[in-house]
Formats: C-alpha cells, sequence, structure tokens
C-alpha cells in the first residue's frame, strides 16, 4: 500500500454519499460503486470515479468502505459471485459501516480473512458522515493484528489524529467476559 492509498467506497445512500464525497474532496484516488447509477454520478462529480460493480472498486482499491443498508445486501456485496470478498488483493483492507448483525460481520470476517484480506467493522452517524471524521466505534483485526499495517487509522482518520481502539470482529457484539 502506497502512503496515500486508493480508496473505494459501495453503497451511496445518504450516509456513503456523504462520506465518500468527503473523502473526494479531501484528495484521494477514489472509486466508487451505487446499484442506483444516478448515485454514483453524483458522487463523481466531486472528484471520484465511477466504477462499473462492487468487485471492479474492490480490484483496484487498497482500502474498501461499504455503507449498505440490510444484512443480506452485506452478504450479497461482499461474499456474493462477484463480490468484494472475490475482489480485494491480499493485504487489502475492508472497512464496513453498515448497522449488521454480528453473524453478518463474522461471516464476511472469515471470508475475507481466508483470502488475506483484512476486515473491520465501523459504526458512524450523519454528523460523522458529514464532518469528515471517523466514527468512534471500531472493530478488527487490533492494533497487533493486521489491521496495525494501516497505523491503526483509515483515510478519514479522526481529527484528534488517535487511532482506533479495535477488537477482532469475531468477538463483535459479545458481552464482555466477567
Amino acid at each position: 500500500m502506497s502512503d496515500t492509498p486508493h480508496v473505494g467506497f459501495i453503497g451511496l445512500g445518504v450516509m456513503g454519499s456523504r462520506m465518500a464525497t468527503t473523502l473526494a474532496r479531501g484528495g484521494y484516488a477514489l472509486d466508487v460503486f451505487d446499484i442506483d447509477q444516478g448515485k454514483t454520478r453524483a458522487v463523481a462529480q466531486a472528484g471520484a470515479a465511477a466504477a462499473a460493480s462492487a468487485r471492479a472498486v474492490a480490484e483496484r482499491s487498497d482500502v474498501v468502505f461499504t455503507s449498505l443498508p440490510w444484512p443480506a445486501t452485506v452478504r450479497d456485496v461482499y461474499l456474493g459471485a462477484g463480490g468484494v470478498v472475490e475482489g480485494a488483493r491480499p493485504g487489502a483492507i475492508l472497512v464496513d459501516t453498515s448497522t449488521v448483525d454480528p453473524e453478518t460481520t463474522r461471516a464476511v470476517h472469515a471470508a475475507a480473512a481466508a483470502r488475506g484480506v483484512n476486515n473491520v467493522m465501523s459504526m458512524g452517524n450523519m454528523l460523522v458522515a458529514a464532518e469528515g471524521v471517523r466514527a468512534r466505534g471500531q472493530g478488527g483485526d487490533g492494533p497487533q493484528g493486521r489491521f496495525s499495517r494501516s497505523s491503526g487509522r483509515a483515510p478519514a482518520a479522526s481529527r484528534r489524529g488517535r487511532a482506533p481502539r479495535c477488537a477482532p470482529p469475531d468477538r463483535a457484539a459479545r458481552p464482555p467476559r466477567a
């Protein structure tokens, strides 16, 4: 991965479009995709490149963000034929900002890990998306794991410059140990 990663963004709804536009305006090389081509074109006007598919985004990107509406959509986009996991290169970082169940997060993480791809979940809100700062809720391969290769921060790092606190996705949404 170069000093400035090539970034991809899939899912350009209310939150995704704001996050992707912030990345494009921040000068990142950015490919975007949404099943609604009008949404893809709108973000492309901010400086992103419109991709033909989710897989095409993953093939070109060092870091892929997704913001998708439902767990079934997340599974399809990541795990389906021609999906993100198939297209991602070993060492790439996948950041899912969707609100999904722990089972979906674990399934995506397992499939990505099997291909040498890093997977991180991150929760956000519209203010975070519009302001261009990263959400505080994170889960990943941890500071000592593969996620540390990115210096602990994704391209749209917090304005405070702090690395996120990460937990492996296989422990996502589990209650704390007694």
